[in-house]
């Protein structure tokens, strides 16, 4: 069997060139179109995966091709926050001050400079600010949850959208990797090939 794989380059590389202004779900639409017009007449989809930010821009797209399809596509997301879009939330733009410690640790995993890391964290939260039309989901939905440098509560505090949305995703837990490594570290990537592999297994039922 052959697979088309599409591959999209983190959202803060081309943002400001294709979607400027656009709103996440707007984004995320944008993101389906592609996916529509490059998977083969009578091909199914396989899944979506993401990590950090684009885990949330998986899940989406699995919710929206699953309303237009009936498909019921894997999701697999990387330490992921799912949030929920805060009425009238102001939004403070974030600085190197304002960022705190957090920054040279976020420097260090993800080998970005400081003016990019701010970009991306200042992107993400103009989108979070935005309309965001999420649900339930009831396919297979996998989440790996890197806890290394987090406390109980942060770490409860970014599973419990996922628990109330997908009662029934499953949870990996990566106590010895933080969220920059979990895709930067070698090694890793026999886990997401099983995770795959099993789920293959199964892709004619979905």
């Amino acid at each position: 069997r052959y697979f088309n794989v599409l591959v999209i380059e983190p959202l803060a590389a081309h943002y400001e060139k294709l979607l400027s202004g656009k709103s996440f779900d707007e984004v995320v639409e944008f993101y389906l179109e592609l996916v529509e017009r490059n998977i083969p007449k009578g091909a199914k989809l396989f899944g979506f995966t993401g990590f950090s930010f684009g885990g949330e821009i998986a899940y989406h797209l699995a919710l929206k091709w699953n309303r237009i399809s009936g498909e019921k596509p894997v999701v697999i997301m990387g330490d992921t926050y799912l949030k929920r879009t805060v009425p009238g939330e102001q939004v403070e733009q974030l600085t190197s001050e304002s960022f705190g410690s957090a920054l040279e640790k976020f420097m260090i995993s993800e080998g970005l400079s400081m003016d990019e890391i701010l970009y991306m964290a200042n992107l993400m939260r103009r989108l979070d600010a935005t309309y965001k039309d999420v649900g339930p989901y009831d396919g297979p939905v996998v989440y790996i949850n890197a806890q290394k440098g987090q406390k109980q509560e942060e770490i409860e505090d970014k599973l419990e959208l996922l628990n109330e949305l997908v009662p029934k995703a499953e949870v990996i837990d990566l106590p010895d990797q933080d969220h920059g490594s979990i895709f930067l570290v070698p090694g890793l990537e026999d886990l997401y090939l099983d995770i795959y592999a099993r789920f293959y297994e199964d892709f004619n039922c979905f």
